[in-house]
Protein backbone atom coordinates (compact mmCIF):
# COMPACT_ATOMS: atom_id res chain seq x y z
CA UNK A 1 0.00 0.00 0.00
CA UNK A 2 1.43 3.35 -1.07
CA UNK A 3 1.35 6.22 1.40
CA UNK A 4 1.07 9.75 0.06
CA UNK A 5 3.33 12.28 1.74
CA UNK A 6 2.66 16.00 1.52
CA UNK A 7 5.56 18.36 0.85
CA UNK A 8 5.40 19.59 4.45
CA UNK A 9 5.65 16.04 5.78
CA UNK A 10 8.55 15.28 3.45
CA UNK A 11 10.48 18.39 4.52
CA UNK A 12 9.75 17.65 8.17
CA UNK A 13 11.08 14.11 7.65
CA UNK A 14 14.25 15.44 5.99
CA UNK A 15 14.84 17.89 8.85
CA UNK A 16 14.31 15.19 11.48
CA UNK A 17 16.50 12.71 9.61
CA UNK A 18 19.25 15.28 9.22
CA UNK A 19 19.11 16.13 12.93
CA UNK A 20 20.15 12.55 13.84
CA UNK A 21 23.65 11.94 12.39
CA UNK A 22 23.65 8.38 13.75
CA UNK A 23 21.15 7.51 11.01
CA UNK A 24 23.11 8.80 8.03
CA UNK A 25 26.73 9.59 9.00
CA UNK A 26 28.99 6.51 8.78
CA UNK A 27 31.65 8.39 10.78
CA UNK A 28 29.31 8.73 13.75
CA UNK A 29 30.13 6.29 16.57
CA UNK A 30 26.45 5.33 16.98
CA UNK A 31 25.92 4.65 13.27
CA UNK A 32 26.99 1.01 13.63
CA UNK A 33 24.95 0.42 16.79
CA UNK A 34 21.76 -1.16 15.41
CA UNK A 35 19.88 -0.67 18.68
CA UNK A 36 20.54 3.08 18.72
CA UNK A 37 19.69 3.43 15.04
CA UNK A 38 16.45 1.54 15.71
CA UNK A 39 15.69 3.86 18.64
CA UNK A 40 16.18 6.89 16.41
CA UNK A 41 13.96 5.25 13.81
CA UNK A 42 11.21 4.81 16.38
CA UNK A 43 11.59 8.47 17.36
CA UNK A 44 11.19 9.40 13.69
CA UNK A 45 8.12 7.19 13.50
CA UNK A 46 6.42 9.03 16.36
CA UNK A 47 7.43 12.45 14.99
CA UNK A 48 6.30 11.75 11.41
CA UNK A 49 3.21 9.71 12.33
CA UNK A 50 4.09 7.03 9.75
CA UNK A 51 5.17 3.44 10.23
CA UNK A 52 8.90 2.81 10.32
CA UNK A 53 8.79 0.68 7.15
CA UNK A 54 7.09 3.57 5.30
CA UNK A 55 9.73 5.97 6.60
CA UNK A 56 12.50 3.66 5.36
CA UNK A 57 10.77 3.38 1.99
CA UNK A 58 10.46 7.18 1.76
CA UNK A 59 14.16 7.57 2.57
CA UNK A 60 15.11 5.12 -0.17
CA UNK A 61 12.79 6.88 -2.65
CA UNK A 62 14.32 10.27 -1.86
CA UNK A 63 17.87 8.90 -2.09
CA UNK A 64 17.09 7.22 -5.41
CA UNK A 65 15.70 10.46 -6.84
CA UNK A 66 18.73 12.36 -5.55
CA UNK A 67 21.17 9.89 -7.12
CA UNK A 68 19.34 10.03 -10.44
CA UNK A 69 19.37 13.85 -10.60
CA UNK A 70 22.95 14.05 -9.34
CA UNK A 71 24.06 11.59 -12.02
CA UNK A 72 22.30 13.62 -14.73
CA UNK A 73 23.92 16.81 -13.50
CA UNK A 74 27.44 15.38 -13.39
CA UNK A 75 27.23 13.40 -16.64
CA UNK A 76 29.83 14.40 -19.18
CA UNK A 77 28.72 14.86 -22.78
CA UNK A 78 31.83 14.40 -24.98
CA UNK A 79 30.03 15.38 -28.22
CA UNK A 80 29.01 18.76 -26.84
CA UNK A 81 32.47 19.27 -25.37
CA UNK A 82 34.09 18.66 -28.76
CA UNK A 83 31.79 21.07 -30.54
CA UNK A 84 32.43 23.76 -27.98
CA UNK A 85 36.22 23.48 -28.29
CA UNK A 86 36.08 23.90 -32.07
CA UNK A 87 34.06 27.10 -31.92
Amino acid sequence: MSISWSNEETFKFIDLYQSEPALWDPNNALHKDKNKVNDYGIALQTSCKFLFRNIKKKKETLMSAFRMHFKKKTRFDPIWYGRRRNL
